[in-house]
Formats: C-alpha cells, sequence, structure tokens
C-alpha cells in the first residue's frame, strides 16, 4: 500500500446479519384513501410506513399512539420536576430548616417520574 493510501473503518450503520438484510420489495397497489389511512397510521404510531406494514403484517404489536395531551403533561411535569430538584437542592445546602420537607419533596418527586413514564406507555 501506498504511502498516501489509509485505510478507514466503515462508517455508518453496521452491517445486518445474514438472514435479516431487507433485500426484497413488494409491489401492493391501494387506493388513494387505503394510503392515506395506513400513512396515518404509521404516523400515529411513529413508525415508518415499510417498518409499520412489516410490523402489521407480520402480526407483531404496535406501539401506542401517545396522545398530545399526554405529551404535554409530560413536559409540563418535566418542568415541575425540575423545579422540584432545584428546590431539594437549596434545602439541602441549608437554605431551609427540616428534613421532613426534604423527605416530602423526594417523595412527590418519585410520583411525578412515575406519572411520566405511564404517560410515555412504559
Amino acid at each position: 500500500m501506498q504511502h498516501w493510501i489509509t485505510q478507514h473503518k466503515q462508517i455508518g450503520r453496521p452491517k445486518a446479519a445474514e438472514g435479516k438484510k431487507k433485500i426484497y420489495n413488494l409491489t401492493v397497489r391501494l387506493s388513494d384513501a387505503d394510503l392515506m389511512e395506513l400513512a396515518d397510521k404509521a404516523s400515529k404510531a411513529g413508525l415508518s410506513f415499510s417498518r409499520f406494514l412489516r410490523e402489521a403484517g407480520l402480526g407483531r404489536e404496535l406501539p401506542r399512539p401517545v396522545p398530545p395531551i399526554n405529551l404535554q403533561t409530560h413536559q409540563e411535569l418535566g418542568r415541575i420536576g425540575s423545579n422540584l430538584n432545584q428546590l431539594i437542592k437549596r434545602i439541602y445546602e441549608g437554605y431551609f430548616e427540616g428534613n421532613a420537607i426534604a423527605t416530602a419533596l423526594e417523595e412527590l418527586t418519585q410520583v411525578i417520574r412515575a406519572i411520566r413514564k405511564e404517560l410515555r406507555g412504559q
């Protein structure tokens, strides 16, 4: 090998194992309405069109769609939790007296984390 030629490691996604490579393309005829309905379902499931068709066609469980109100609530609970963490830090730094406040706030923080996970469907 000449001195100005270098070998590079492969960049990008690792190659799929044999038997896992997706090498087949299928042609499916759909009406406009069918196409729109499937595209909408794929979007709501958070999957690409191809992956949605593959998962649904193979009878695999699809992810539950997350209602927008759950996402908004999840974000708001995140902000509340962040504020609680800052408050707990100040309690431990001695800005406030008494351990009962810290204990109650820690329990509240755990409840908020549990609610956030539930809203995400986890």
